[in-house]
């Protein structure tokens, strides 16, 4: 895989994505019970960014967010980390968050027999509003750009967003830069039917795939072999085949990434 020497690049990687602010009670409270709530910052797309700047490389993450103190949150966290934000969207605060805001993220951690519990609070969020021509691509991958990385939490937010991981893509692809793409299926957002369309437009842009069984299988329609409806006891030999079926059908994907686990 060619990879654009660091000397001739301002960034090692870039990512697109949405950042939200996650609600937890302390401890493991339940939601419903707390008194007391932590704030943490996270979104599939920007932690790993904000994981490679941690790591000492030079990582940058864009997105879209209203001009407010819990966007402030956000920015600092990025800031204190080391990360490049500076082709994040700002846009001016309505000051009631009807036309924009920063999506939340309810989560209580679980104990013993109690699964943990996530419930999103992220319509009307300023990322879901992206747009094309919202991000000068082509004068953001000039800059020199070594890798991009996005993935299907940001796609799936609304049409639009579907349309700009797209327009994204295909100016990385054409800038020579590597591109990454994470399935991360997330039924609360669309359908296996709606992820598999949209998705199919991406792959020819796409250049390393990451994804689980449960995504290659909803989103890519893949076929696995002894893989039950609760995606346990999955061989890895089985997993292999499938992973082989994806290159075969998509030849422009030179590496897949996975992480065979049970939660």
């Amino acid at each position: 895989m060619k990879i654009t020497d660091a000397n001739d690049a301002t960034l090692d990687l870039l990512s697109l994505g949405e950042c939200m602010i996650r609600l937890s009670p302390e401890g493991r409270q339940r939601i419903e019970f707390a008194p007391l709530f932590e704030a943490w910052v996270g979104g599939g797309e920007y932690n790993v960014a904000y994981a490679v700047a941690r790591m000492g490389l030079r990582a940058g993450w864009t997105s879209r967010l209203p001009d407010n103190y819990v966007a402030s949150i956000i920015k600092n966290h990025a800031r204190g980390g080391g990360l490049n934000i500076d082709d994040v969207v700002w846009i001016p605060y309505d000051g009631v968050g009807r036309a924009d805001r920063v999506g939340l993220n309810w989560t209580e951690v679980g104990t013993g027999v109690r699964g943990s519990v996530t419930m999103y609070d992220r319509g009307h969020s300023a990322a879901s509003h992206m747009k094309p021509g919202d991000v000068n691509w082509k004068s953001v991958f000039a800059k020199g750009v070594r890798w991009f990385h996005t993935g299907g939490i940001f796609t799936a937010l609304s049409p639009s967003t579907a349309e700009t991981t797209l327009e994204a893509l295909k100016v990385a692809h054409e800038a020579g830069v590597v591109t990454s793409y994470d399935l991360n299926f997330r039924s609360k957002l669309w359908s296996a039917k709606e992820a598999n369309a949209a998705t199919l437009k991406l792959l020819p842009y796409v250049k390393v795939l990451i994804g689980n069984e449960e995504d290659f299988i909803k989103v890519l329609g893949m076929k696995i072999e002894g893989v039950k409806e609760d995606f346990k006891g999955l061989e890895v030999d089985s997993y292999k085949k499938m992973v082989e079926q994806v290159v075969r059908a998509h030849p422009q994907v030179q590496a897949v990434g996975t992480t065979l686990r049970e939660v």
